[in-house]
């Protein structure tokens, strides 16, 4: 049997690496390159979780479809981050991304302890093994 988690969390621990060329490269000459690929990751990987996994859940509680909801809010929300650093990158404005990071790490460690195991459990095996093989495949 294999595990949304497994997937999901071997990504996390890819663009956290990402993340971090992007934070030890503050005040580089490079940091919107290393912050543009940062963003693309992490935009990826948020449309990876909507498009392809988060479709194929219905929510059967109240308390499911809120922790649904929450999970997307903190995606427009890390979203909205990286717009707004990246407006200060391009005009030349100094950047602080504790906030993005402090978020990154409560977001990921939510969805790695409780979102996917909780998926894993909710989800049919059909279906997991359905969403595995598009996610091996993008």
């Amino acid at each position: 049997m294999r595990f949304l988690s497994d997937y999901m969390i071997k990504d996390h621990k890819e663009f956290e690496k990402v993340f971090n060329d992007f934070g030890d490269n503050i005040g580089s000459s490079h940091l919107m390159e290393y912050f543009l690929k940062f963003k693309w990751n992490l935009t990826a990987h948020l449309a990876v979780e909507e498009k392809i996994i988060f479709i194929n859940y219905n929510p059967e509680t109240e308390e499911d479809a809120g922790m649904m909801e929450k999970i997307l809010e903190e995606h427009r929300e890390l979203i909205s981050l990286m717009d707004d650093i990246e407006d200060r990158l391009n005009d030349g404005k100094d950047v602080d991304i504790s906030h993005l990071k402090r978020m990154l790490i409560e977001h990921r460690n939510f969805e790695d302890e409780v979102l996917y195991p909780m998926l894993d459990n909710k989800i049919d095996e059909n279906t997991k093994k359905q969403i595995i093989t598009k996610l091996e495949n993008q």
